[in-house]
Formats: structure tokens, sequence, C-alpha cells
């Protein structure tokens, strides 16, 4: 990935440590595992900086809701507007959608192109 928020960044945005692939190897170079819960929803993430992968499943209540496996992932960005934050993707391929994902207060994503976005 071109780009990727720091450390702190995905931490306070999951609210929670990461479960690393290979706890030896830097983030940038491993598979960072995160879970969170908000009421009935749980977001599970699997980020691979170095293959340029991200994967989001979402659940509520145990039942499947989206799941989203997505390759060539240029940047990672966490941008915060008032209470809200976003972890957003952008793709090597330009034709690609743009993807978010906000965790507080309520669970949403958005996957759409970038001049659909505010």
């Amino acid at each position: 990935m071109d780009a990727f928020p720091e450390e702190w960044e995905l931490l306070s945005f999951f609210e929670a440590e990461p479960t690393l692939t290979d706890s030896d190897a830097p983030w940038a170079y491993n598979c960072l595992s995160f879970s969170t819960q908000r009421g009935a929803d749980s977001v599970d993430v699997e980020i691979e900086p170095g293959n340029e992968e991200l994967r989001v499943r979402w659940s509520r209540d145990s039942a499947e809701l989206a799941t989203f496996d997505m390759h060539r992932v240029k940047e990672l960005a966490i941008t915060t507007d008032g209470d809200t934050e976003l972890l957003s993707a952008e793709f090597r391929d330009a034709h690609l959608l743009k993807f978010e994902l906000r965790l507080k207060p309520t669970v949403r994503v958005r996957w759409g192109t970038a001049n659909s976005f505010p």
C-alpha cells in the first residue's frame, strides 16, 4: 500500500489490539485481524498491507450481512469528522469503487464512486 494509517490510528478506530499472523514482523508485512462489537453488530477486519488486501465481514446477531474481499488496495486511511471516524480504501485500478467503513456510533458501509461521496 502506498498509504497506510499509523498504528495508533488503527488502535483508536477499532478500540482493540489486532491479532497478528507473525508477532515478530512489522505491521506493514503482517496480517492484522481486528474484531469489533457494536451492539448486535460484529465487524471482523483483516488488513494485509504488503499484499494490498482488505477483508471486512459484517454480521448482526451472528447472521452475516455483508462480506467485502478487496485486493489491490492502494491507500488505506482513517479520517475523523467530529464524532465520526471512517476507514476508507482506494484502489490501484481507477475504475474500482471507493470503500468506507464507519464503526461509531453505528456500523455503516459505503461503496461507490469517489464523486458520489461528500
